[in-house]
Parts: C-alpha cells; structure tokens; sequence
C-alpha cells in the first residue's frame, strides 16, 4: 500500500487515510511526551488540522510509510513544542499577576503611576511609529496572535517577509525603547 497521496484522493480522503494509518503512532508519540489524555487527543486533532490548512498537501507529504509517519511526528513534536512554550509564557504571566495582586496591598504611589503611564506611552508612540507594513505584522502577530504563516496569508506577503517586518519591527522598538 503506497502511503503518497493517491492521484484520485480528496485531501479529505487523503487526511482519512493518514489518520486511520497513523493515529495510533501519533498517540503514542504524544502520550509519551504530554500530560493528560484530553491533551492527547487535542494534540492528535491539532496534527491533522494542521494539515488539513497545508496548502499542496499532496506534494509535502513524502513517499513511503516511515518518511510519513516521521512527516507527521514532526508536526506533533513542533505542536507540543509551541504548545509547551505557550504554557511556559501563561505561567510567567500567572506569576507576574500573583507578584501584582500581592504588591496591591501597599497601593503605588503616584510616582509610580506616572511612570508606567509614561512607559506605556513611549512604547505606543514607538509602536506609532513603525512603518505601516512593519506595525499591521507586529500587532497581528504580537497583539492578535496570529502566526507567521496567518500573518503573511492576511497581507498577502511571504513569510519571509512577515518575518523581515517584524524583526526590523522589534530591532526598531528595541532601540527606540532603549533611548528613553
């Protein structure tokens, strides 16, 4: 049984085909990696989402049993990577708002207040004033978490692109920032 897409395949049956020969592959990947059944199952789901927005799926996916399998347990890896580095951000983030609940007992002062109103003023009007090009990928990325790849869809640019903008974004806000 050739695993490559089959000439008359819809990429439906295409995806059908790849989840009933490496569903139980992927699972073992997954459960050996992740915590929690439920996000087991999420991760499997999330694989073949993933696939099933991959534009010329057909021709990304490699000949032979094992180089698919590999192909999709290399999905999964980078889906538990981002998903372990986004909880890793929401629980620095659980932290930084357990240090502030805390430190509201003692009410800031109104110096204090005045600088981080100060701060957020100078990262907006650096924000303000990236190119437009530059500031739509940041807030789109940053602000509205998009990925690259949303990204570049939305503006109809490469993700190479998507990447140049918000790299000379970031390298604009870092300098802007570090002069104030």
């Amino acid at each position: 049984m050739a695993l490559s897409p089959v000439e008359h395949e819809s990429r439906e049956q295409t995806l059908e085909r790849l989840f009933t020969e490496h569903a139980p592959a992927l699972r073992r990947f997954v459960r050996a990696r992740v915590v929690g059944s439920m996000d087991v199952e999420d991760l499997v789901q999330e694989v073949y989402y993933r696939l099933l927005r991959m534009d010329a799926l057909a021709k990304k996916l490699p000949p032979g049993k094992r180089s698919t399998r590999s192909f999709l347990l290399t999905v999964a890896n980078r889906l538990i990577i981002d998903r372990e580095r986004h909880h890793a951000i929401r629980r620095k983030n659980a932290e930084r708002l357990q240090l502030m609940q805390d430190s509201e007992a003692c009410s800031p002062s109104p110096e204090c207040i005045a600088l981080a109103m100060d701060d957020l003023q100078a990262v907006s009007s650096a924000i303000e004033e990236l190119k437009p090009q530059w500031r739509q990928a940041f807030v789109l990325n940053r602000f509205k978490h998009m990925s690259y790849h949303d990204v570049a869809k939305t503006m109809n640019v490469s993700i190479k692109t998507v990447e140049k903008y918000i790299g000379r974004a970031l390298l604009h806000l870092r300098l802007t920032l570090s002069r104030d």
